[in-house]
């Protein structure tokens, strides 16, 4: 499973055990710091507000030209976060509050506990991954005739969208995708509609002045099935042997569909 649903919302599995991982950790450093007496809970928070800001500064950094104002910048329900920053800011606080000597165990504890639980996550979702696979089966075409994703890729890393007509958050990122697949010659976009006539998705595409090289209908939702998605849109990317790398839930953002491509395809 490469996502989860809560009600109309729709998230990576990543964040999900991410935010899992700092709510054990915060739990556990809630219960030492009682147990000798203390509070470390405000300093928690300092340290985990600490990391959240500087992993979107480090992020929006990286991907400067990908955003077009101050407001999406800011605007972090796209989840883009740059790990490593945060891991940074967080790590700062928890350093200068332990040269302190304040509730000493009671952080270390928390901090253990969080990294340990995301680090066993991490384990069991990357192994998954290894696992997972372009597949062999055929897909339609607008056409009516099949094809297979590899035979369309070539030896090419692909990037995977699937997609559904009545899928609002599909169509407002369509353009990011048309964007990069102008861009990146060298990585085969594959728009995946779910489950559609042919003749409903390309009226579909025509009137929206939607255009993609590769546009393909999994007739039985294969895909989505086989990788336990509940939820549109999805991101896929495999790398040039055709394993699963990355997985983006939800509607992706010029700079989340650049850090996917240039930090795992490239």
């Amino acid at each position: 499973m490469t996502s989860s649903n809560f009600g109309p919302f729709a998230l990576s599995v990543s964040p999900v055990l991410a935010l899992i991982s700092v709510i054990i950790g915060f739990i556990v450093t809630l219960i030492v710091a009682r147990k000798y007496k203390g509070r470390a809970s405000d300093v928690m928070l300092t340290m985990l507000l600490a990391g959240l800001v500087l992993g979107r500064l480090v992020f929006v950094l990286r991907f400067f030209d990908s955003y077009n104002s101050l407001w999406h910048m800011l605007d972090i329900r796209d989840g883009d976060l740059d790990y490593a920053g945060a891991f940074v800011g967080f790590a700062l606080v928890l350093f200068v509050k332990l040269r302190q000597g304040k509730q000493r165990r009671a952080l270390l504890s928390g901090t253990f506990t969080m990294l340990g639980t995301y680090a066993v996550f991490s384990l069991v979702i990357t192994l998954a991954r290894s696992h997972t696979v372009l597949p062999q089966s055929t897909f339609m075409q607008l056409n009516g005739q099949e094809i297979t994703i590899r035979g369309i890729s070539q030896q090419q890393p692909v990037v995977v969208n699937l997609w559904a007509t009545s899928c609002d958050p599909c169509l407002q990122e369509m353009p990011v995708l048309m964007a990069a697949e102008q861009r990146y010659n060298d990585v085969t976009f594959i728009s995946l509609n779910q489950r559609e006539a042919s003749q409903t998705v390309a009226q579909f595409l025509q009137r929206e002045g939607i255009n993609f090289q590769h546009v393909l209908i999994d007739t039985k939702g294969e895909i989505a099935t086989n990788k336990g998605l509940f939820s549109l849109p999805v991101t896929l990317f495999f790398d040039v042997n055709g394993k699963l790398v990355y997985s983006h839930t939800g509607r992706i953002s010029q700079a989340d569909l650049e850090r996917g491509i240039e930090g795992y395809l490239r």
